[in-house]
């Protein structure tokens, strides 16, 4: 059977990565051996101390609200609070500590109970023990002792908030996802819908293109015809001109003009029907494009 794996394996916490995380908030070996130090006046107050630390956290209904919610009571708090604080007066920051800190991020994830209530126990402890120190140190050694502790406070707060973050929120968005499924389905078949209008709406906009150009044609047609028209006119004046020569050719004359006359009605006839059709094709396509965007 393979072995559990552990949480700073989970989280790729490193060896390397550890220290670079004790380096980033400027944590040595020096302030261990401050907070072993203070240990050994601390240690004997841990219970009161714990005591005091739940005296506080449930003077707020939202919390104990939280704690009820979470199928826990004080006592099972106290008790591993007390054990938690014995942990961290040994400032031995290995791979158990890491893996206590993340799991209680995890705990909180599980619980939702958000960061804001587990960064605000810092302050509280700071209240606690801060004034323990006073009463033992002084000076110089006074204010690196609460530097020391402030350290540590904060690799533990940045430890439980990466947790809380990895397993509490990432688990959510997979559940979020899995409500939204059907939802981003209908999305999906909304964005089809919308590609098949927008192709529509091309296809409209091609015809009324199209309607445009036959209309160019149409117009080019028409002009062609106007000058057939104009030389048509131009033969049956010539004709008519000629009509005083003689009545043979006079005869041709007006042969030549009844001609001319059918072909410029035939011509004109035909640049009104290209003309009718290709204003129709416009107004096909304009009619596609406005049924397509209503839809």
């Amino acid at each position: 059977m393979a072995a559990q794996q552990s949480l700073t394996e989970k989280y790729g916490l490193t060896a390397s990565d550890q220290q670079v995380r004790l380096a980033w908030v400027q944590f040595t070996d020096k302030d261990a051996e401050l907070i072993r130090k203070a240990a050994e006046y601390l240690r004997p107050d841990a219970r009161e101390v714990t005591v005091a630390f739940y005296d506080h956290s449930f003077n707020f209904p939202q919390f104990a609200q939280k704690v009820t919610d979470s199928g826990s009571n004080r006592a099972t708090l106290e008790s591993a609070q007390e054990a938690y604080f014995i942990q961290l007066l040994g400032a031995t920051l290995d791979n158990t500590y890491f893996d206590r800190i993340l799991g209680i991020g995890e705990v909180h994830a599980r619980l939702n109970v958000e960061p804001r209530w587990n960064l605000g126990n810092y302050a509280t402890y700071a209240g606690l023990i801060f004034p323990r120190l006073g009463e033992h140190l002084d000076g110089h050694e006074l204010v690196e002792t609460i530097l020391a502790f402030q350290r540590l406070f904060t690799l533990d707060a940045s430890l439980a908030v990466e947790a809380y973050v990895t397993a509490g929120i990432m688990d959510r968005l997979v559940q979020v996802n899995g409500k939204l499924g059907p939802g981003a389905s209908a999305l999906a078949d909304g964005t089809g819908q919308v590609d098949t209008a927008s192709k529509e709406i091309a296809s409209a906009i091609q015809q009324i293109a199209q309607g445009a150009a036959d209309q160019t044609e149409t117009m080019t047609t028409a002009r062609n015809e106007m000058e057939k028209l104009t030389e048509a006119v131009q033969q049956v004046s010539s004709g008519a001109t000629e009509q005083t020569e003689g009545v043979e050719k006079a005869g041709v004359s007006s042969e030549e003009m009844r001609t001319a006359l059918t072909d410029v009605a035939e011509a004109a006839k035909r640049a009104a029907q290209r003309s009718e059709e290709s204003q129709g094709a416009a107004e096909e396509g304009m009619r596609s494009v406005q049924e397509t965007v209503e839809a």
